[in-house]
């Protein structure tokens, strides 16, 4: 639970911090609809990032019911070294292609694939 809020937590304020000056800098933006698309992103994918990740663990742990604590803190390990691989995977390549809505794509998947792991 630690490791996935952690992950959570460090992206959404990463995002925060430097999407909107860098969505203003990059694509012209005004600093309202830098702001309005930051926030959009970080809300939808806030609200429905853990819902996904609590519905994947407990489909992981009704196959396995029975796990002990070094077990659970593997799997939890394992699952959120992967979430932030595939999180960071999805936004570099965003960042380099120069468009706006491929970025706002990248962004939205990349904070899901971080907020996945919370629940764990």
């Amino acid at each position: 639970l630690t490791l996935g809020s952690t992950a959570s937590i460090f992206t959404a304020n990463g995002i925060t911090y430097w999407g909107v000056p860098f969505i203003k800098k990059t694509y012209d933006l005004s600093n309202k609809d830098a702001a309005l698309c930051i926030g959009l992103i970080l809300t939808v994918t806030g609200l429905i990032g853990p819902l996904m990740g609590g519905f994947f663990l407990d489909y992981q742990l009704s196959k396995k019911p029975i796990i002990t604590s070094p077990i659970r803190l593997k799997f939890a390990t394992k699952w959120t070294f992967l979430y932030a691989v595939v999180g960071t995977g999805i936004i570099i390549p965003c960042v380099l292609i120069d468009s706006l809505y491929i970025l706002l794509i990248g962004l939205t998947l990349s904070n899901l694939a971080f907020i996945l792991s919370s629940p764990i």
